[in-house]
């Protein structure tokens, strides 16, 4: 499974550790999390904000560095999720043959929402907390659709490693 955002050092890094956090409790630990970014900027830490608003939820995001999504990224996995339609649009574009497997995040909230996870690099903590709560409530549709997938094997699910 991997996660995509712009520069992979707020939204997607962040989808990644709470998606391991959730799996881990779940015991479903042999699923694969990943993240990159399309223009990510590369070798940068999450931005010291986030790793506070985080923090005060108890989410550690560790030593990440941002990392620039490459093609064999795409391919390689069961499951890409995009934070904005936009990445959704590309993706498929860049790599024709991901199409069924590419998503956009909110479309596993509740609310089976089509809109983006808004990106709040540089703006305030306000805007990181929405920014996580936004991705949290992704992750019940997200584990039922990774069980699900296992439980039908992966030609039958829509991938989740």
């Amino acid at each position: 499974m991997l996660f995509v955002c712009t520069g992979n050092i707020c939204r997607s890094p962040l989808a990644e550790v709470l998606l391991r956090r959730v799996l881990e409790r779940e015991n479903l630990r042999e699923v694969q999390v990943s993240s990159a970014g399309i223009h990510a900027l590369a070798g940068e830490e999450v931005p010291p904000l986030l790793r506070k608003v985080a923090g005060e939820k108890g989410i550690d995001l560790g030593d990440h560095r941002g990392r620039q999504l490459e093609r064999s990224m795409v391919e390689e996995a069961d499951l890409v999720l995009a934070m904005d339609p936009f990445q959704v649009a590309l993706l498929e574009s860049l790599v024709p043959e991901s199409r069924g497997k590419v998503f956009l995040v909110r479309q596993f909230a509740s609310d089976g929402g089509a809109e983006a996870i808004a990106d709040p690099f540089g703006d305030d903590e306000e805007r990181y907390l929405s920014c996580l709560e936004s991705i949290e409530e992704c992750m019940t549709g997200l584990v039922e659709m990774i069980r699900a997938h296992l439980s039908s094997g992966p030609e039958q699910g829509r991938g989740s490693s």
